[in-house]
Order: C-alpha cells, then structure tokens, then sequence
C-alpha cells in the first residue's frame, strides 16, 4: 500500500508537496484497504499535518519581527535575536520597537554617540567601525560578536537574564558603520 501511495503522489505532484492531496489520497488508499480507523492512517494523516503547520509558523518566524518604521530590517532584526538565544543558551530576548525607536534617536542625532543620555537603568551598547567591503549582516554579526567577547557593559547587557527585550538602529554610510542596542534593564 505505502508503495503505490508514494508512486501515484511523486507522479502526480511532481516535486512540490501538496498537503492536502497527500492527506486525500492517504486517507482514500487506508479506505481502500479497509483501514480507515487504523491508527496508523490516523497517525500518519496527522503527522503530516504536524509538519506542515511546523513549517508555516517556522516560515513566518523566520521573517523577523515588524516595527513601523522599516530601517531595520526583519532578517537584520531575526539575527539579533538569533545570536542573544544562542549565546544565551536558549533564554530567548523578544524584539522591542519602542527600544529600536531609542535606539534610532541616538543614531540619527550623528557624530559620536552620547550614552549620558540614556535614562537610569537602560542598557546601551554602541559599536562604531570604519567599514570594510562588508555587508550590514556582516556588520551586525561583527558588533554582536565584539560586545559578547568584551569585559565590558556590553557584555553585561547581553548576558542579563533579566533583559527580556532589546531593540537596535544602525546608521550606514559610505565609510561609517554605527549601530546601537537598547536593552530594557542595565546588565551591571
């Protein structure tokens, strides 16, 4: 039976899954062989099911999170998050719009960054290169990575625990690289 499945659904379907044809003809081929109710046709009816709907939420989280303003962009954004929940080994930071807008006022402001004005408690992390033939993504991960390496307060404010959101900007000229990470809570 499984056989004459997988043979009639690669023909029909070409390379492109088609769940909805696949859960039609598994459930018509179980019916054929009078197994309807088998838990197996069951099961395999819903573990197909299971996967897709896997892959449609893995394909919108994937995307990153929005914010009005689109300077930031969700893949940029996503790959914020992605570093802290791996470096954190798993305790995930959430993506703040309001902190990306703090963040985006410092970067706008130009010249060298002021961090004195970041209220009491708020985490900052600012990183500031001349840049290289590098894309923004690379430019992102260096930042991320020189921050997670340092001693420093910025380390600190990536490690929190307690930091549950973080929101970033970045300006990108020609020869200047700048990009600024708010966090809600100060990690020293």
């Amino acid at each position: 039976m499984a056989q004459s499945i997988n043979n009639e659904w690669a023909a029909s379907i070409g390379s492109v899954p088609n769940h909805q044809y696949f859960n039609k003809l598994l459930r018509t081929a179980c019916i054929k062989e009078g197994t309807a109710l088998h838990p197996r046709c069951r099961a395999t009816t819903m573990s197909y099911t299971l996967v897709i709907l896997f892959l449609c939420v893995g394909a919108v989280l994937a995307a990153g999170p929005e914010c009005k303003d689109k300077k930031v962009s969700p893949e940029i954004r996503q790959q914020i998050l992605n570093y802290h929940f791996e470096r954190r080994e798993g305790d995930a930071v959430e993506w703040d719009c309001g902190l990306e807008d703090k963040a985006r006022g410092l970067v706008k402001k130009g010249g060298k960054i002021d961090t004195s004005k970041v209220p009491k408690g708020r985490g900052v992390n600012v990183y500031e290169i001349k840049k290289e033939n590098e894309t923004t993504k690379d430019l992102v991960d260096r930042a991320l990575r020189r921050w997670w390496s340092s001693s420093r307060e910025t380390n600190l404010n990536m490690r929190n625990r307690n930091n549950k959101k973080v929101g970033c900007s970045y300006k990108d000229t020609k020869e200047d690289f700048t990009i600024v990470c708010f966090f809600e809570k100060r990690g020293w």
